[in-house]
């Protein structure tokens, strides 16, 4: 009997494990215009609280901040995808689970820590 060949197994990027792999690259790059204060005051896209409005000096300072903190939890969330990629099947459901926790705490702490920080300011 012929030994069965064994292949590694490569994840899809468009299966939706494979996003969740690509979400940390996709948020470190929305996080670069943040901290290098490139992006004007507007409603789509930043750390909108109403107080983020008062001035533009708040709008960058409060910005730069919530980019660094968007870049560190893209940077952890990364770590993790790469740890379970290692220790735990892609097509797991823990991977899901753990990955969408992981984003939604990371979201939740943002959101947190800019509010305080902001509050300061």
């Amino acid at each position: 009997m012929l030994p069965q060949s064994r292949t590694a197994y490569t994840p899809s990027v468009m299966s939706p494990n494979g996003l969740l792999f690509l979400f940390p690259f996709l948020t470190a790059a929305l996080s670069v215009p943040l901290i290098m204060r490139r992006i004007p005051p507007n409603r789509l896209y930043g750390v909108r609280f109403p107080k983020s409005f008062r001035d533009d000096a708040t709008w960058y300072e409060i910005n730069a901040y919530g980019g660094m903190l968007l870049l560190l939890g893209s940077m952890s969330q990364l770590v993790l995808a790469v740890l379970l990629l290692i220790f735990v099947d892609l097509d797991s459901e823990w991977f899901t689970i753990l990955m969408v926790g992981t984003i939604s705490l990371d979201a939740i702490a943002l959101a947190l820590l800019c509010w305080l920080r902001l509050r300061r300011l």
